[in-house]
């Protein structure tokens, strides 16, 4: 490009370059940016593709199971790490005010506060409605009680100790043992990484408003199988549907020198994501609409 002149120069050797890169890699986009100690740098940002995927934990068998003394030690288990996911990797909580799981469920109290009493002779759907009434109840004064238990900070505190002393009795313990252990081992790794480290939306489609954010598209949830899961996925999918941006975990390689031959940009988030699909699988398992315990 050194026929052109200046700056047009610099603007067409920028364009070969990053059209080589979006061919090599359609996620890595090549740009010149300027940071705190740098006027001009050639840079490359990755980005780790969620395949817009979403990343929900239901709460209710926790909560079961922490009412319960039979599962007093898996309780104990998933307290941790859920304060360990709240606390540190940022997480929001259905239950915290302003989340964005905090408005669907305010919108689904609505709907039902709302209906028409029609048919409240008929017995079915009188008892249908209670039922309802009695979920979004639980679920609320669930959340309450979970969120506060999960911002202890002491709950952090003693999260080594609790993972290392848990010991399976049978298979399906030895899962949570093996997910307790990962998670912990990630947090020993990575003390205070935060999933919102990795999230710059300044430098991919900033004048982009409409995005779904990581305090959207992860978290904590009630549940993905009571009464209200259909609505709340229809409510989800269509706030979504019309974003066309998603805000996902980026990396940034500035090439004023050689980068390390080992690319481990991403490594916490290759464990992140695989560990909150296991263990949103977990439980799923055992989120049963069937239960007849006590707030």
């Amino acid at each position: 490009m050194s026929t052109l002149p200046f700056p047009q120069n610099i603007y067409g050797s920028w364009k070969e370059i990053a059209g080589q890169v979006s061919k090599a890699k359609p996620n890595d986009h090549c740009m010149i940016m300027a940071d705190e100690c740098r006027q001009a740098v050639l840079a490359v940002v990755s980005t780790f593709d969620l395949k817009g995927c979403f990343f929900y934990l239901p709460v209710r068998p926790f909560w079961r199971w922490s009412q319960s003394a039979q599962h007093e030690r898996i309780a104990g288990l998933l307290t941790v790490i859920f304060a360990y996911l709240y606390q540190i990797v940022g997480l929001p909580f259905y239950a915290e005010h302003g989340t964005f799981m905090d408005s669907q469920y305010d919108c689904l109290e609505n709907w039902l506060n709302e209906a028409e009493d029609e048919g409240l002779d008929d017995k079915e759907h009188k008892a249908w409605r209670e039922h309802r009434e009695n979920s979004m109840y639980e679920l609320r004064q669930a959340g309450i009680h979970i969120l506060r238990l999960i911002q202890n900070p002491q709950q952090l505190v003693q999260m080594e100790k609790v993972v290392t002393a848990y010991r399976h009795r049978d298979q399906h313990e030895l899962e949570w043992e093996i997910i307790g252990l990962d998670f912990l081992k990630l947090h020993r790794d990575y003390p205070g990484r935060s999933l919102a480290d990795s999230i710059h939306p300044d430098l991919l489609y900033p004048y982009e408003d409409e995005r779904i954010k990581p305090t959207e598209y992860t978290g904590f949830y009630w549940s993905g199988t009571d009464c209200f899961a259909d609505e709340l996925d229809e409510l989800i999918n269509c706030t979504f549907q019309e974003m066309p941006v998603m805000d996902e975990p980026v990396s940034v390689k500035r090439f004023d020198r050689m980068p390390p031959k080992e690319n481990n940009d991403f490594d916490f988030e290759n464990r992140f994501f695989p560990l909150m699909e296991r263990l949103r699988n977990l439980l799923d398992d055992y989120d049963h609409e069937e239960y007849n315990g006590t707030i």
